[in-house]
């Protein structure tokens, strides 16, 4: 399937680099295809009302810069057309109003991996966006951690004896209990 406007947002973090990666894949496949870079950045908010939000302003705003520049520099050699863009607000929320005002065809994001109990308190950009998007929405999950497959059916005396081993073999040391 060819697209026309990829979206991917983007916030500098190795899933982001990895969605926005696999858009400009993506996009490379059809000279026509644009893709358009969102970084979402938080409304700054301080703890106390006597405190100056400005300096956080400036924090955040430098901030924005830096990541949107990592993302122009992997853009750089792509033929096709490239915008990069930085919205204020809650993330999911921003990118689905921006998928919809630019009318993209395609939204890629990465995953931080959060599951279980993290997920359900607070919450997954990811997640939210796949529920409420109207345009297909491509999740880039991390790469599963390096470790060795053991069978279910070995003992588990022994698949506890192996790790133990391979502890030892890095150097890792045991958690006190």
């Amino acid at each position: 399937m060819l697209f026309r406007n990829i979206l991917v947002a983007y916030d500098g973090s190795e899933p982001s680099r990895s969605a926005l990666r696999k858009a400009i894949e993506l996009a490379t496949a059809a000279p026509f295809c644009k893709i358009d870079v969102l970084y979402v950045r938080p409304t700054p908010t301080t703890w106390h009302p006597d405190l100056p939000a400005a300096p956080l302003i400036e924090y955040e705003e430098s901030r924005a810069a830096e990541i949107v520049d990592g993302a122009r520099e992997m853009l750089r050699p792509v033929p096709n057309r490239w915008r990069t863009f930085i919205a204020e607000g809650r993330a999911a929320k921003a990118i689905l109003a921006f998928a919809g005002e630019t009318g993209c065809d395609l939204i890629v994001l990465g995953s931080r991996g959060r599951s279980g109990w993290t997920e359900l308190f607070l919450g997954s950009v990811s997640h939210y966006v796949v529920q409420h998007s109207r345009v297909p929405v491509l999740v880039m999950k991390r790469p599963p951690d390096e470790g060795e497959v053991v069978s279910l059916r070995q003992p588990a005396k022994e698949r506890t004896s192996d790790a133990r081993e391979e502890r030892d073999e890095k150097g890792l040391s045991q958690k006190s209990e």
